[in-house]
């Protein structure tokens, strides 16, 4: 439809669509800010540019109306698919008949009062019945995050509501595949509402059985076979358009099929990585449906008294609805006030009904308008008043009773495993533990999490302890180890709920909060789950890669490299903030050289991305940082887990490890390689020369053969203050160019780059190293038919003149992991005379010292990786990338050597 389309068109369309996420994006920002969910200001967004306000995106337009749409409706597709993939059907089963019966009624009550309440206020039955069913849905992340952030997710109140909403999305979505066929498909009785979820109940099982049975199994397969790293999400994607034109054909709302799919891709082993694509995309296309839904909405009727009215009655009724939902719970000892609130705001479900009741035209602008003011105030409203009833209940004992807990003991913790049992599936006090020893406790029942459910003393115990303060002991590190090194969903969700992890380990706590905050995150739980540990443990266990099996078996201290795939999740690639988690895990003594390792993981994770990095000169450098086997082992299967793509970085990864072995292995028996290298080049020189091989960087002496360190001293030793060139053959058609510079000439390595150049030859790589003294040697890897001039090229270096190179438009990034002590500038232009000059000369003017410097050509493209030493005073990388870039695009006079020198 997009090529379609005229040029014009397509070009208004672009626009409109920057408009769209910019404005999306903007609105989103800001209302978060406040505490109010990012969806809420998307909406407020779509008004503002829609036709009743700024006008900005012109809908009424055929050709950019339909297109956003066609977005739109993918948007909805993936969030159903992101629900589906959250889905714990093990959790499903367990929600009690307390939740459940909240659930029901939470989903009846409303459908019928707002069913009654729309025919009495005009409505056909049709609409009527789209109207109460629009009233329907709970909105879980909401209310989960509240309870969160009070650390009241472990309260009974809380246990309700949460598993209620899981409930609550199913028969919500079932209610919704029937509500639009029955509405759009004709009369309205008892035959069509049957037939109707008898097929949805049909399909719901048919696509189940497919999807949970075959799915996994098919994706299993498809990664073993596949070449591609986006094989498996393709496949999915293509699964999520399946189930969904299945439903459709079936008369039923493609988001079912959506629901469906998502169901069948959680099940899967893939499913980190399938949320990590999936969520990219749906970053994108998401937030176009939810704008879409204030474009649609006329701000003028919003502001009708008629419409205010009719919302303030729908209002109520979705709120009395959800409180009356609460009476459910029985005879458990609750606060039925809290539950009802907790059930109260609707989101996305609620919003999706409304937006199809619009399409189809079931809904008039009017009743859309109203609909869309009772999901913003439900939305709105629910935050303050749960905390305004869960502090109340925190001052006071009023308005519930208390599950009945065993008595305190005042004996120290011991073992924890003696003060739980479990009884009937559920974990209970024997007694109540002494409140210092809650970590261990909690870690303990995490463990008993897998095969059993937290029970009501437990949990009470829990919420009447979740102010006080904890301290975190090292032998808690070694109960966490245990939960890592075999992740589950339910031990991960009692940390969650306790709140234990928040209290004691304040990173971890920044950590939660950041991905509870990810609007992709719609499942609170999953914020618990750190996906290099459970890739390391996959890998460890798995059987799937047997190379990594092999590495795990020769592991020296398993437990090191859990903490460390822990201390990556957690604070990336941030040494310092790293250290300060690890040293209240293990203490000072052992965090250093966990930290250590984690750099290392990170270091083979990167180097493995770049090809030059094979080279054994460079291979050299990282052995010689590495230093043994163990280490090299233990590094490997970080750097595997620590890619999200693992099955198809593999490959470089381990035959990065495989020429790194022998390496290591020479270094762990001759001692260190720079050591014996720079012997072996002393032996080969004398007098000056020697001494310069002395004074030699390391990083230089192990990236170069002996023979060759030696010839390019002596080269340096005669060369005195002047410029020297020599050309020695390397292949056909292949020179090596060294360029020996003393210490007064300025620019060294930019002007060497340029003179080369100016000989008509190819330069594929380069090399240099400064001694103390300022002396220089650049080196050249070039190709040309015939032997370079080496005298030309020492004469045009001294006569260059002050000239600033040309600009460029390049992409400039920073590496400041791929190799040790350096950081990896990279450079990527169209390949135009002067590029490589114009690189050098913007590396020099940031004050960085080139070290190595590699060329790679695809067709017009040229990518130029610079690898520079990293110091104390060089910038970070995102900032040494922006001065990179605004010196190639706006070249500056050169800059004299003096700082280059004392760097």
């Amino acid at each position: 439809m997009l090529l379609a389309s005229s040029g014009a068109d397509f070009g208004a369309l672009l626009f409109a669509l920057a408009i769209v996420l910019l404005a999306a994006k903007f609105c989103g920002e800001l209302v978060e800010r406040f505490g109010i969910p990012s969806v809420l200001g998307e909406i407020v967004a779509g008004i503002l540019i829609g036709p009743h306000a700024l006008n900005l995106v012109d809908i009424e337009h055929a050709y950019i109306g339909s297109s956003i749409g066609v977005l739109a409706e993918l948007g909805v597709l993936l969030l159903l698919l992101q629900v589906g993939m959250e889905m714990d059907l093990a959790e499903l089963g367990k929600v009690g008949t307390s939740s459940l019966a909240v659930a029901v009624i939470g989903v009846a009550a409303p459908f019928a009062t707002g069913t009654l309440a729309a025919i009495a206020l005009g409505q056909d039955t049709k609409t009527a019945i789209f109207v109460g069913a629009a009233l329907t849905a709970t909105s879980v992340g909401i209310t989960a995050r509240v309870f969160g952030d009070l650390g009241a997710l472990s309260s009974t109140e809380s246990r309700v509501v949460l598993g209620a909403a899981v409930a609550d999305d199913v028969l919500g979505l079932v209610i919704l595949t029937v509500v639009v066929k029955v509405v759009t498909g004709g009369s309205v009785g008892v035959g069509t509402v049957a037939s109707t979820l008898g097929l949805a109940v049909l399909f719901l099982v048919v696509s189940g059985i497919v999807g949970l049975g075959v799915v996994p199994k098919a994706l299993d397969l498809v990664d073993r076979i596949g070449r591609s790293n986006t094989t498996v999400t393709v496949l999915a994607f293509a699964l999520l358009f399946a189930f969904a034109g299945f439903a459709d054909l079936a008369k039923l709302a493609p988001i079912i099929g959506a629901f469906m799919a998502g169901l069948a891709l959680g099940a899967s082993r893939h499913q980190e990585r399938l949320h990590h694509d999936t969520a990219a995309i749906g970053q994108l296309l998401i937030p176009i449906f939810f704008v879409q839904i204030g474009l649609d909405t006329d701000l003028g009727v919003m502001g009708d008294p008629k419409v205010i009215g009719i919302a303030m009655v729908l209002f109520v009724l979705a709120v009395v609805g959800k409180l009356v939902a609460a009476w459910g719970i029985g005879g458990l000892a609750a606060d039925k006030i809290l539950i009802g609130i907790g059930m109260v705001p609707r989101g996305e479900v609620g919003l999706i009904f409304a937006s199809i009741g619009l399409a189809d035209g079931v809904l008039d602008n009017e009743l859309y308008a109203s609909l869309l003011i009772v999901m913003l105030l439900t939305t709105l409203v629910t935050p303050p008043a749960l905390r305004w009833r869960i502090l109340a209940n925190t001052k006071r004992a009023g308005g519930t009773t208390p599950v009945p807990a065993p008595p305190a003991s005042d004996e120290p913790l011991g073992d924890p495993q003696r003060w739980l049992e479990v009884r009937d599936g559920a974990i209970e006090l024997v007694a109540a533990p002494p409140v210092s020893g809650t970590p261990a406790v909690v870690l303990t029942a995490a463990e008993l999490a897998r095969h059993a459910r937290p029970g009501g003393s437990f949990l009470q115990w829990i919420d009447d302890h979740r102010s006080e303060e904890l301290e975190w002991a090292r032998s808690d590190t070694d109960s966490l180890l245990e939960l890592l090194r075999r992740p589950d969903a339910r031990s991960f969700r009692l940390l969650e709920v306790t709140g234990v992890l928040e209290r004691t380990l304040p990173q971890v706590a920044e950590a939660l909060e950041r991905r509870r905050r990810d609007p992709n995150e719609i499942d609170p739980s999953r914020a618990m789950r750190f996906s290099t540990v459970d890739r390391l443990a996959e890998l460890r266990y798995s059987g799937q890669d047997q190379v990594a099996a092999a590495w795990a078996s020769s592991l020296r201290d398993p437990d090191s490299v859990v903490l460390a795939a822990l201390s990556y999740d957690v604070c990336g690639t941030e040494e310092a903030h790293r250290a300060v988690l690890l040293d209240r895990l293990v203490g000072p003594a052992e965090s250093a050289n966990v930290n250590d390792l984690t750099s290392d993981g990170v270091l083979l994770a990167r180097a493995a991305r770049h090809p030059e990095n094979f080279d054994e000169g460079r291979l050299r450098r990282i052995a010689e940082h590495i230093e043994s086997e163990d280490r090299l082992h233990e590094a490997s299967l970080l750097a595997l887990a620590m890619d999200p793509q693992e099955s198809k970085r593999h490959l470089a990864t381990d035959q990065l490890v495989r020429a790194l072995r022998p390496l290591v292995l020479e270094r762990a028996k001759g001692g260190a390689l720079v050591d014996a290298r720079r012997a072996e080049a002393q032996r080969m020189t004398s007098g000056a020369a020697a001494d310069l091989v002395r004074t030699a960087d390391p990083a230089y002496v192990l990236s170069t053969a002996p023979e060759i360190v030696a010839q390019q001293a002596a080269a340096v030793a005669r060369t005195g203050d002047g410029v020297t060139a020599t050309v020695s053959p390397l292949g056909p058609d292949q020179w090596r160019i060294d360029v020996a510079v003393g210490a007064s000439l300025d620019r060294p390595f930019s002007r060497a780059v340029r003179a080369v150049e100016s000989s008509g030859v190819r330069i594929e790589r380069a090399s240099a190293v400064e001694w103390p003294d300022g002396s220089r040697l650049e080196s050249f890897t070039v190709r040309h038919p015939s032997e370079p001039s080496a005298s030309a090229i020492s004469a045009t270096m001294q006569q260059l003149d002050e000239a600033a190179p040309s600009a460029i438009v390049a992409e400039t990034t920073v590496d400041s992991h791929a190799l040790p002590g350096h950081r990896l500038l990279i450079v990527s232009s169209v390949d135009v005379p002067g590029v490589l000059w114009a690189v050098a000369a913007a590396v020099e003017y940031v004050e960085a010292r080139v070290a190595e410097f590699s060329v790679e050509r695809s067709g017009e493209q040229l990518t130029v990786r610079v690898a520079v030493p990293a110091g104390p005073a060089m910038p970070e990388g995102r900032a040494l990338a922006g001065s990179l870039a605004s010196q190639l695009a706006s070249p500056r006079p050169p800059r004299r050597r003096t700082a280059l020198r004392r760097r």
